[in-house]
């Protein structure tokens, strides 16, 4: 069996990976990348790329549609064609995947399935990899299923995003981020949407004021929400259909349709023969890792999805500079969910502390540039410590809400206080960015 020696061995090619080697290539370091699928990782092939790129098709329907009020007429009725919008897709991500190889260079990436050996040995294809200084486990996620009968059913978001046409009814079960954008997405281009939900808000975890907007603002629109709803069992029709049982507390309920996808999580994938190395797991099956990423074995090391920290592309390449030692920790991660509108947050807006908080709040209507955009729905919303005056975080909905929490982020890594935001910057105007400035509390 032959034997290959390298500084770094890292397992996976998405954004976690692709960080890490660009970091040791800049060293001067040695490293070879095993990559199982194709250079990009979920991200870029089955995730944020492709989802976004159907977001913009759907965002461009919606703009379309508003037109006349603009002064810009529209002969005839909107017409939209899915399988255009998912070519574009695939173009758009061959177009990235490309310049990701490339930007990684030839003769680094060994495709293949890999198999610890050790923990510094790695077998693909006959072949043995040595790591002479760290081995990074950098595998990625799927996503999950419920289990409950007739759960093979169901589509994951891998199969939303290659289909070339939409069903004229679709039940998401999930009402997460990919849960959410999906069914914009579908509804958009004329699908009948109906969300299926456990928890008592969809965006578990994000601001639930936020969260109820969205919900909202979508069903007035025409997308149902169902929420506090645990899903039991999915069984085929007769007629080709798929049939939802739910349980809520009013008692059981059906839907019935002829696509039903299934967005609840996503579970780390791991290389064989990991956990016979000693690698300790965590309750939900990803490696458990310390604060520089470090798993229970010296020498391995775990980055994004696959540690379950946070799933997250941009918190996966950040956390591939801490386990190279050129980040100290991963703070003030901003979330973004691309739904029509976007939802943002950074940090958290609630305490168990009754007054520990400040939370200000500004409105889209009372902001020039939304209201010159005709994006007047949404809020931003800015949370300061009261002891300390420091940002402890923002949430936004509605039109550049992903630049406006992102402004946020920054100043929180900075350690800046409201007063400091609002005495030492400029804010543009008219801009939405001024919606920050008008959420901060005094």
């Amino acid at each position: 069996m032959d034997h290959k020696e390298f500084d770094n061995i890292i397992i996976g090619a998405g954004p976690a990976g692709m960080r890490a080697c660009a970091i040791a290539r800049e060293r001067g370091e040695s490293v070879c990348v095993v990559e199982r699928r194709e250079v990009g990782g979920t991200c870029l092939n089955r995730g944020c790329i492709p989802t976004k790129a159907l977001v913009q098709s759907a965002s461009v329907i919606s703009v379309v549609a508003s037109a006349s009020g603009f002064g810009v007429g529209i002969a005839g009725e909107i017409q939209h064609d899915y399988s255009v919008a998912s070519a574009r897709k695939d173009e758009v991500v061959a177009s990235l995947r490309k310049g990701a190889e490339m930007s990684i260079g030839a003769g680094i990436v060994v495709y293949g399935d890999a198999r610890i050996v050790s923990a510094d040995t790695v077998e693909v294809g006959g072949t043995l990899l040595h790591a002479a200084k760290r081995m990074i486990i950098a595998s990625g996620s799927r996503p999950a299923r419920l289990r409950v009968p007739g759960a093979e059913l169901a589509i994951t978001s891998d199969e939303f995003l290659r289909l070339t046409e939409l069903p004229s009814e679709l039940v998401v079960i999930g009402g997460g981020v990919i849960g959410m954008e999906c069914a914009c997405i579908a509804h958009a281009f004329g699908c009948k949407v109906t969300v299926v939900e456990y928890c008592r808000e969809i965006l578990p975890g994000l601001d639930a004021e936020m969260a109820k907007r969205l919900r909202s603002m979508l069903s007035r629109r025409g997308v149902t929400v169902v929420v506090g709803a645990q899903v039991t069992s999915l069984e085929s029709t007769e007629q080709g259909g798929i049939t939802v049982t739910y349980a809520d507390r009013r008692g059981d309920h059906t839907l019935t349709a002829p696509m039903v996808m299934m967005a609840t999580g996503r579970r780390a994938v791991l290389p064989d023969g990991l956990t016979d190395t000693g690698v300790v797991l965590t309750a939900s099956g990803a490696v458990s890792t310390d604060d520089r990423m470090m798993s229970s074995v010296p020498g391995i090391y775990a980055i994004g999805d696959c540690n379950g920290r946070l799933m997250l592309a941009h918190a996966a390449s950040a956390q591939a500079e801490v386990a190279m030692g050129v980040r100290d920790s991963v703070e003030s991660v901003p979330s973004v969910v691309f739904t029509l509108p976007e939802c943002a947050q950074v940090g958290t807006l609630n305490s168990d502390t009754p007054g520990a908080l400040i939370v200000g709040k500004a409105m889209y209507g009372a902001n020039g540039m939304a209201s010159a955009m005709g994006q007047t729905e949404g809020f931003v919303k800015v949370a300061v410590d009261a002891a300390t005056r420091r940002i402890a975080g923002c949430c936004a909905i509605g039109a550049g809400a992903d630049a406006i929490v992102q402004e946020a982020s920054i100043a929180m890594a900075g350690d800046m206080t409201a007063d400091t935001l609002r005495t030492r910057a400029v804010f543009a105007h008219p801009t939405l960015s001024e919606l920050l400035l008008s959420a901060l509390p005094l």
